[in-house]
């Protein structure tokens, strides 16, 4: 149990859906043995303590619970137009939403990205009710709309304002990662990536750049605690457990709202719930201005960092 051979476990195991370490693997941890009464002594001294631990930690849990829902509250207003002040003098976000249309244009002129079917427009009517248009259709989208947004703000699905590169991954055997990069330097290597953050490192790069990742499974969009969608930066390869997203907004805010939508309307499955391609481009975003955009990711930030330092001050 103690963070030595813990640190040694995830720094040795293999796998990615369900890592695990090796019998020979784990025969081969070295382990700090005192003499045999000495480790008496640390038992009769742990079962002293044990239940203090348990009372420490049952208080941090429900410190980190309060701070998760915080979290929430915060990512709720910011998504809401609520967080920081509205300015009319911003650009509103529909000339956005139509530059982000006129480049994702011209780099389907280009053959850098194939034109989506499902590409729509979100418009408000003259009923003040909310249209999308997808090709010659128009549909009344009301009832999916799950709250209110400023005027001035605009809805769009997630494939209006990204550029998905799945079709660009390819996959690597886990077993296969671990033989690769023996014999290697760190800085002969990049980070992996899966759905919930770095696995490991790898001796190769597919991308490089800034992209948004978004996991498949549905277990940790069903969570509330967990995060959903994380940026990465810089050259990395990712595995077919995450969603790959460059973002044609401001990125953070992106990722913000990812990681505060409820997704009990976008995942399915039987006996595996799954967050699907096709139901990914569905996700509803709220669009303010570019320049609201980034005040709403500084305000987030500041008050995240300022959580946490009250959180560490009291733990």
């Amino acid at each position: 149990m103690s963070p030595t051979f813990l640190t040694y476990v995830n720094m040795i195991s293999y796998g990615v859906k369900m890592p695990r370490l090796g019998t020979n693997d784990g025969k081969n941890a070295i382990i700090a043995i005192p003499p045999i009464n000495e480790q008496k002594r640390i038992r009769d001294k742990f079962d002293i303590v044990a239940p203090l631990f348990d009372k420490i930690q049952n208080n941090l849990n429900n410190l980190n619970n309060e701070v998760t829902a915080i979290k929430s509250k915060i990512l709720d207003l910011a998504i809401r137009g609520k967080l920081v002040p509205q300015d009319p003098n911003d650009e509103p976000a529909s000339v956005l939403l139509e530059r982000i249309r006129e480049e994702k244009e011209e780099l389907i002129k280009q053959g850098k990205i194939k034109r989506d079917k499902m590409e729509s427009v979100i418009f408000k009517g003259d009923d003040n009710s909310y249209y999308e248009k997808i090709g010659d259709s128009v549909a009344c989208i009301d009832a999916e709309l799950p709250f209110e947004i400023p005027d001035n703000w605009c809805w769009a699905r997630l494939n209006c304002i990204s550029i998905n590169y799945d079709s660009y991954r390819k996959p690597i055997n886990s077993y296969d990662r671990k033989n690769r990069v023996l014999g290697k330097s760190k800085d002969e290597l990049y980070p992996y990536y899966g759905a919930t953050g770095q696995i490991g490192f790898i001796d190769d790069f597919l991308f490089n750049g800034e992209y948004i990742l978004l996991g498949e499974d549905a277990a940790p969009f069903l969570d509330k605690k967990a995060q959903k969608a994380y940026m990465i930066k810089g050259k990395s390869w990712v595995n077919n457990h995450a969603h790959i997203l460059q973002s044609l907004v401001f990125p953070e805010y992106l990722t913000n709202c990812l990681n505060s939508i409820d997704y009990f309307d976008y995942v399915y499955g039987t006996t595996r719930l799954k967050l699907t391609q096709e139901n990914m481009n569905r996700i509803l975003v709220p669009v303010p201005s570019i320049e609201e955009q980034c005040k709403i990711a500084q305000a987030i930030n500041n008050l995240f960092v300022l959580i946490e330092s009250i959180k560490a001050s009291l733990s």
